[in-house]
C-alpha cells in the first residue's frame, strides 16, 4: 500500500520525539525524577516513553489524515513461512550472540525477565518497526535509486541516532 504520509508528518514525530526528551530533563531539573532513573530507567519509565511515542504516532497520522493507520504502516499477519523463518533466525542469532559472548569471555547484563519481554519483546520492536520500516521505510522507496540510497544512508543515521540518545 502507498503512503499516504509526508516528511512533515516524520518531521512533526521526531519534533514530539525531541519535546518529550526536553520534558523528561525537566522533571529531572525539578526532582520529579531522579538523575539515576535516565541512566537506568525503570519499566514504568520505558513503558511510559515508549507507549506514549507509539500513540502519537497513530494520533499524527490520523489527525492529518483521517484514514486507516495500523495497516498502511505494515501490520498484517504473516504468512506461516515467515513466522517460522523469524522464530528460526532469532532465535539462531540470539543464540549465536550468547555463544560469542561467552567465548570471549564477556558478561552480559542481566535483564528482568518481565522487562526483557514488555519491553525487548512486544513495545520495543513494535514502535521501532512502526516508525522506521513502517513510516520511514515507504517514503524512501519513494525517491530515485540515487536519492533513495542517499535517503538509506540518512534513515541509518536518524536511527542510529535515536538508539544513542535513548541509551540503548
Amino acid at each position: 500500500m502507498e503512503p499516504y504520509w509526508s516528511y512533515e508528518d516524520v518531521g512533526i514525530y521526531f519534533f514530539v520525539l525531541v519535546f518529550l526528551g526536553a520534558v523528561v530533563r525537566i522533571a529531572v531539573r525539578a526532582h520529579w525524577l531522579s538523575p539515576a532513573q535516565l541512566v537506568t530507567p525503570s519499566l514504568a519509565l520505558q513503558t511510559s516513553v515508549i507507549a506514549f511515542l507509539g500513540i502519537a504516532l497513530y494520533l499524527i497520522l490520523k489527525w492529518r489524515h483521517p484514514r486507516p493507520v495500523i495497516g498502511p504502516l505494515g501490520w498484517v499477519l504473516p504468512a506461516r513461512l515467515y513466522s517460522a523463518i523469524g522464530f528460526v533466525g532469532g532465535t539462531a542469532a540470539g543464540l549465536g550472540i550468547a555463544f560469542v559472548t561467552r567465548f570471549r569471555h564477556e558478561v552480559m547484563p542481566t535483564i528482568p525477565t518481565l522487562d526483557f519481554l514488555v519491553l525487548g519483546l512486544f513495545l520495543g520492536p513494535v514502535l521501532e518497526e512502526s516508525v522506521f520500516r513502517g513510516c520511514l521505510l515507504p517514503l524512501l522507496a519513494r525517491l530515485s535509486q540515487l536519492r533513495a540510497l542517499f535517503g538509506f544512508f540518512v534513515m541509518i543515521f536518524v536511527f542510529k541516532s535515536c538508539v544513542f540518545i535513548m541509551g540503548m
